[in-house]
């Protein structure tokens, strides 16, 4: 089973599941927050990885994300981080994920499933 919460598509575990975006945005994809989104409710982001969020990036509350749209994230493990709304967000912007599955120690905030480290879960196709 599937949820949208905030329109975005989740599963009933709570794993976000978000598409590749690191080729860019495609055209007719709409935004919802500033973030770009397929038309069946999945975000794009771009798995940064040790690399740093490029100096063009723009900020909402705290998050990088391209200009068009898509979200910076890393799925290196957080070392020093902020956390904002509970996730752990790396100082350059970048939201750290994990693309584990859920585990049962995981805490929900807002249906989305967070690990202990403060990595938020997401499915990434």
């Amino acid at each position: 089973m599937t949820a949208f919460i905030n329109g975005r598509l989740f599963s009933d575990a709570g794993q976000l599941s978000a598409l590749n975006g690191a080729a860019g945005v495609p055209a007719g994809s709409f935004f919802y927050e500033g973030w770009a989104m397929s038309s069946a409710g999945k975000p794009y982001v771009e798995d940064l990885g040790a690399s740093a969020v490029p100096a063009a990036a723009k900020f909402i509350s705290g998050i990088a994300f391209n200009e068009d749209g898509r979200m910076y994230v890393t799925t290196d493990a957080p070392s020093s981080a902020q956390f904002i709304g509970g996730i752990a967000v790396r100082n350059d912007g970048a939201m750290h994920v994990s693309t584990s599955a859920v585990n049962a120690a995981d805490a929900l905030i807002g249906g989305w499933a967070i690990a202990q480290t403060g990595a938020a879960r997401m499915a990434i196709v």
